[in-house]
């Protein structure tokens, strides 16, 4: 019985030890979430018609960080998972003016909105 009640133990100690590991991971992973921002807006010309497929792209102050996503049928975009921090923000489409928008505030749990209307690139 003693053996039996030694690899009990063991058991028990074995679950009790998987289950602080996976606490931490959760808590250690939990911060790094919680502590990002999103950029998001709308899209348009200028007639207020939504464009999609616009690529927008945000690149922190110190020019490390970029993240690009693409407008959706709506003109809707999102940029989410940024760290907290000032980004320039930029819309580009061939057929229309390249857009920029300097000192885009992101908080921790923050969102900001940037909306961007695009005119039609005149040639030259």
């Amino acid at each position: 019985l003693a053996v039996k009640s030694a690899g009990e133990e063991l058991m028990k100690l074995r679950s009790i030890l998987a289950l602080l590991l996976i606490a931490t991971a959760f808590s250690s992973a939990w911060p790094s979430q919680a502590q990002s921002g999103t950029i998001s807006g709308i899209i348009t010309d200028e007639s207020k018609n939504p464009i999609p497929g616009v690529t927008v792209t945000a690149v922190d102050a110190q020019g490390e960080k970029r993240t690009t996503v693409l407008s959706q049928q709506t003109g809707n975009y999102s940029l989410a998972a940024l760290q907290p921090g000032t980004y320039t923000v930029t819309a580009v489409l061939p057929g229309f003016e390249t857009a920029t928008t300097s000192g885009v505030a992101v908080t921790s749990q923050g969102q900001s909105r940037l909306d961007f209307t695009l005119k039609i690139a005149r040639g030259r």
